[in-house]
């Protein structure tokens, strides 16, 4: 999951969306039956388990720890809106708040929270387990490299990037296969 990929949420036990009403600016429900805008997340990624998520109108999911109201109110990231996913391999997902150690689940009134009381969830229809759909998936920039990577491997693809660009080979080979004196003729 890379920074910038759109991901919608389907609860496995009421088989609805999470949404963010309006696009943002208040609470999350799990109430809708098909997936427009509204249950369509951008991930803002933090490392390669963590992430922020990202409203269509621009809200960040956080979580209020007093009230235990998960809401897409949040107008800039901080640790309150950093969730670490987590992923099996049937496209299912455990949403959990990095500071709290809550997982986020869905109540008997449609809305969710952050207070799975049974330990760690598994992998079956429980209230805090999700299937994933990647809507798209972009990579943006050098974000993405420098947080997403990590300063090892995001040393790696640079120099590997860099040492592809062009080089005084190429100019030779361009030469010697007739392409400079094709650009020459037409000056």
């Amino acid at each position: 999951m890379q920074d910038g990929t759109e991901v919608q949420f389907k609860s496995v036990t009421l088989h609805n969306y999470i949404s963010a009403e309006n696009g943002g600016g208040t609470k999350l429900t799990v109430d809708r039956d098909s997936p427009s805008s509204w249950e369509t997340f951008r991930l803002w990624r933090v490392s390669s388990t963590e992430f922020h998520l990202r409203t269509s109108q621009g809200n960040f999911i956080t979580y209020d720890t007093k009230n235990n109201i998960v809401s897409a109110t949040a107008s800039t990231p901080s640790l309150t809106e950093t969730f670490y996913i987590e992923r099996n391999e049937r496209k299912r997902v455990h949403i959990k708040h990095v500071t709290s150690g809550s997982y986020l689940q869905v109540s008997t009134t449609n809305d969710i929270t952050a207070d799975y009381d049974h330990g760690v969830p598994g992998w079956d229809d429980n209230a805090a387990t999700f299937e994933m759909t990647i809507v798209s998936n972009v990579i943006h920039g050098d974000y993405q490299l420098a947080n997403g990577l990590g300063h090892d491997k995001a040393k790696q693809v640079l120099t590997r990037h860099r040492n592809s660009f062009v080089t005084s080979q190429d100019f030779k080979f361009l030469n010697k296969h007739g392409f400079y004196e094709f650009h020459t003729e037409l000056d």
